[in-house]
């Protein structure tokens, strides 16, 4: 017999039945976790404490009471202003010397002592592969 890549009627039967058997045990599993009778002992255990919030601070300077009369006198003149001395904090990090070294002038890519071999001349320095 050729397979045809087809189940059978009794194979996708007993797929069928075992496939609801496995979606009733869950069904099952969860309605047994849901026990109402366990919800309500453990709520009943559980109790709350009561913990007064602290009292608020009590201010013993009483503010300044201003006049109900406006003064008809005009503010004196700001004749000059500064600037308030704010200064930005020293940084707290040390600076760090960059790790690698850089070429010691831009553009000499074409020199002999570009590379990073110690033998002269032109290539990458392997003295194997000429």
């Amino acid at each position: 017999m050729a397979y045809s890549g087809q189940l059978s009627k009794r194979q996708r039967g007993l797929a069928g039945v075992g496939a609801l058997m496995a979606a009733t045990a869950v069904g099952v599993g969860l309605a047994s976790g849901l026990d109402l009778d366990i919800v309500r002992k453990a709520s009943e255990a559980i109790t709350a404490i009561a913990i007064p919030a602290p009292k608020p601070p009590v201010d013993d300077v009483a503010p300044k009471a201003m006049p109900d009369t406006p003064s008809s006198r005009a503010s004196l003149t700001n004749k000059r202003a500064k600037a308030a001395p704010i200064v930005a904090p020293k940084p707290k990090l040390p600076t760090l010397a960059p790790s690698i070294s850089a070429a010691p002038q831009p553009g000499s890519g074409l020199d002999t002592s570009a590379g990073a071999s110690d033998y002269a001349g032109p290539g990458s320095g392997d003295r194997t592969a000429g």
